[in-house]
């Protein structure tokens, strides 16, 4: 590991921005370093589009004179202890801390893993490991610098969770017990780092073992406000083979039923764990299709379930795939409507109101669903079939509401 890494550290100084953050240090009489997950990553062999630095002086100044050279940005993170600058707009984000604590070395340990207690020298290209975390790493082991720290952030645990499933590193025996003591103060972090840190957990290649460790610590039902279960489908091969984006809603779904959650519930539940307006409705739309997939059992209602769909149905049906909702003869059924389906001709609702003579209202929007229905299956191809077929059907509906008793059904009408 040491070896790639010393093979790796002249590309990175390389890169200009890095180069440029070098000199300026050394313009400035300051020493500078890569920290935390830039530095792990490049001990794994991993690209980290993120860089984060910290120097030995005030970064707002290096980050001013960068940014007036072109690369980048200047935005001031936090002006309290320790002063934290971005290079925003750059090939790549560069984020600048002081040096807390008085050195490096102090730095370092006041950081939640040893993973992530590592320092590369910007000037003298040296490393700084103080507590083993370069042999942490090539153990794959995660272990924690101290449960103080852990417990100055308890977002932290929740962290270990992620690292498991995003970089392979396992909890040692100390960190999981550490974890599970101070899995009750997680829900004291913000609510939206919270959300982030599952996000970036969730969107990883395979989560199950990262989720059921988390789990069995008490970390998982700490972060999510209930208790999931991380067992089923959540590494299914054609789960993990979906872009990130799609994989975290899909495990959000099943994190979602696991915990008995109608489509309703899984949106307000979202939604209070902060995830945007958008994640949450999705989430939710997709759970309402495997419900209603299961509800469509005439030919009609199918067709009506693919229109409903839309360019939803294939995440649908492998979400209902995945929890085995409904079973798999309904499902080749939708799935058969969707490769069968047809473009309808393009109808708005001024033309229903001309062609039925109606003011706008719903039997305006039930008629261009029903038009766009039949255009699906094929039926109607073209605006004067839909003409045609729309006015039909008025005068059908209006013909049978003739022969209903008073008192009686007389179903939809247009």
């Amino acid at each position: 590991m040491r070896e790639r890494a010393r093979r790796a550290l002249p590309s990175i100084l390389r890169r200009p921005e890095i180069a440029a953050v070098a000199r300026a240090a050394a313009r400035a009489g300051a020493e500078a370093w890569i920290v935390g997950g830039a530095a792990r990553d490049l001990l794994l062999g991993r690209q980290d589009p993120e860089i984060d630095i910290a120097v030995s002086t005030d970064p707002f100044v290096i980050a001013r004179n960068l940014a007036a050279g072109g690369f980048g940005t200047f935005v001031p993170l936090s002006e309290t202890s320790p002063r934290v600058a971005r290079l925003a707009g750059g090939r790549r984000e560069i984020d600048m801390a002081a040096v807390e604590g008085g050195s490096m070395e102090r730095d370092l340990a006041r950081r939640d893993f040893t993973a992530n207690a590592i320092a590369i020298g910007l000037v003298g290209k040296t490393w700084i490991d103080p507590f083993g975390g370069m042999d942490d790493l090539a153990a794959g082991r995660l272990r924690a610098i101290s449960e103080e720290n852990l417990r100055d952030d308890p977002l932290r645990v929740l962290r270990a969770a992620r690292l498991m499933a995003t970089h392979g590193l396992l909890p040692d025996a100390a960190t999981t017990r550490m974890s599970a003591r101070l899995a009750p103060l997680l829900p004291s972090a913000a609510p939206e780092r919270i959300r982030a840190e599952l996000e970036k957990l969730l969107t990883a290649k395979h989560v199950r073992p990262a989720l059921a460790w988390a789990a069995r610590a008490g970390v998982l039902a700490a972060a999510l406000g209930g208790n999931a279960s991380p067992s089923g489908p959540l590494d299914a091969r054609t789960l993990v083979a979906r872009p990130p984006e799609e994989r975290s809603r899909l495990r959000l779904a099943i994190l979602a039923r696991s915990m008995a959650m109608t489509a309703p519930q899984a949106e307000t539940w979202l939604a209070s764990r902060r995830f945007s307006r958008a994640q949450a409705r999705e989430v939710a739309v997709l759970l309402r299709l495997v419900d209603e997939a299961r509800a469509a059992l005439t030919d009609l209602e199918k067709w009506r379930w693919v229109r409903n769909a839309g360019q939803r149905s294939a995440e649908a049906l492998l979400l209902g795939a995945l929890l085995g909702e409904p079973g798999m003869p309904a499902r080749s059924a939708l799935s058969r409507r969707v490769r069968a389906s047809r473009r309808p001709p393009k109808v708005t609702g001024g033309d229903i109101q001309e062609w039925l003579g109606i003011p706008p209202g719903p039997a305006v929007g039930e008629a261009l669903a029903a038009i766009e229905v039949e255009g699906l299956r094929g039926a109607i191809r073209t605006r004067a079939a839909a003409r045609r077929w729309i006015r039909d059907r008025r005068i059908t509906d209006v013909q049978r509401a003739r022969t209903v008793p008073e008192g009686g059904a007389g179903g939809d009408r247009l």
